[in-house]
């Protein structure tokens, strides 16, 4: 019994949360808030690897003395994968950006 009341609450609740995070004056502001998750998500992702990267380059550089000369050399030190595409580096300086950087990074 409380199993199936916990599943019929549960999806009402997170649709409230939904509603709830909108300007109840604007309903134009539903759809933009549930269109820009995906996004939101990506750029939150997006900052996690570049911490990711930053960390690993200063720890790099600890061990070795100097910096890696190009972010391949770090990335089988990374937990997870990395599409180092994104990212400019300076060997030089260590400095790892966004390419992005503009968009609010």
């Amino acid at each position: 019994m409380l199993k199936k009341v916990m599943q019929l609450l549960l999806p009402v609740l997170f649709v409230g949360l939904i509603f709830s995070a909108c300007d109840r004056k604007n309903p134009e502001g539903y759809s933009k808030t549930v269109t820009a998750i995906p996004e939101r998500a990506r750029n939150a992702a997006d900052q996690a690897d570049l911490e990711a990267l930053q960390s690993t380059v200063k720890t790099y550089r600890i061990t070795n003395g100097r910096y890696p000369a190009d972010l391949t050399v770090i990335a089988p030190l990374l937990n997870a994968p990395v599409d180092l595409s994104k990212f400019d580096y300076d060997p030089a300086t260590g400095t790892v950006r966004l390419k992005n950087a503009g968009s609010g990074q």
